[in-house]
């Protein structure tokens, strides 16, 4: 397991394998990057909790950046601490519909 202080650049220069690879953040336990043989790349988090795994996505590399995907995770590691499930869901994605009213008005 590869644990690096993860940043925009990094993540951009990660190359695809044959199979999904994660490399860890150095800052933040539980915070890392997942690149998928396809060659996209998303933001986890990954901890512990009362005796259970919480797995959870932050959010696409490309579509948000490093230090705002960590913010992100920090905010979503201290809600399941707290046991908000709830505000521990993963933003939603915008719907094609709602970005393509904006552009084409």
């Amino acid at each position: 397991m590869a644990t690096l202080r993860l940043n925009d650049r990094r993540v951009t220069a990660l190359k695809p394998r044959k199979s999904a690879y994660d490399i860890h953040d150095r800052d933040l336990k539980g915070f890392g990057v997942r690149v998928l043989s396809s060659g996209a790349k998303r933001y986890f988090i990954h901890s512990q909790h009362q005796g259970r795994r919480v797995w959870k996505i932050v959010g696409r590399a490309g579509t948000i950046g490093a230090d705002e995907a960590r913010e992100r995770a920090r905010t979503l590691v201290a809600a399941i601490r707290k046991g908000n499930e709830d505000e521990a869901a993963a933003p939603p994605d915008t719907p094609f519909e709602t970005v393509a009213e904006k552009v084409f008005r």
